[in-house]
């Protein structure tokens, strides 16, 4: 099921992709829980460092796309079950345009799914 809120300039959508997280120390899979064309949450059973530049994969349905970015934050540290999800916070730093169009477009096919007087 998809979610929608609308409290930025873009649509932020809630929805379980695969990710694979490329660090300095190596390899971390984990599923995204909300996406924007800026950035995604996501949760990861790996602890990945704050402020760290990697790479991510995102498994889009039709073709993953492939981003750089930094980890802005993690709640991790201090989540509670009963209010929070556990992940992290990443925003895109580089993307090609190519990838920036499929990513938009599969967020866009998704809002319009969800909202379909608003297409």
């Amino acid at each position: 099921m998809v979610e929608i809120s609308k409290k930025r300039d873009h649509p932020k959508l809630s929805e379980r992709w695969p990710v694979t997280v490329l660090t300095r120390d190596g390899e971390a899979s984990g599923e995204t829980r909300s996406l924007t064309v800026e950035g995604v949450f996501f949760h990861c059973p790996q602890r990945l460092k704050e402020g760290e530049l990697c790479h991510m994969r995102i498994g889009l349905p039709e073709n993953p796309v492939e981003v750089r970015g930094e980890l802005a934050w993690s709640n991790l540290e201090n989540f509670k079950p009963e209010h929070t999800i556990p992940g992290m916070g990443f925003c895109f730093v580089r993307i090609s345009r190519e990838d920036r169009e499929q990513f938009g477009e599969a967020l866009a096919s998704l809002t319009a799914k969800k909202n379909p007087a608003e297409s």
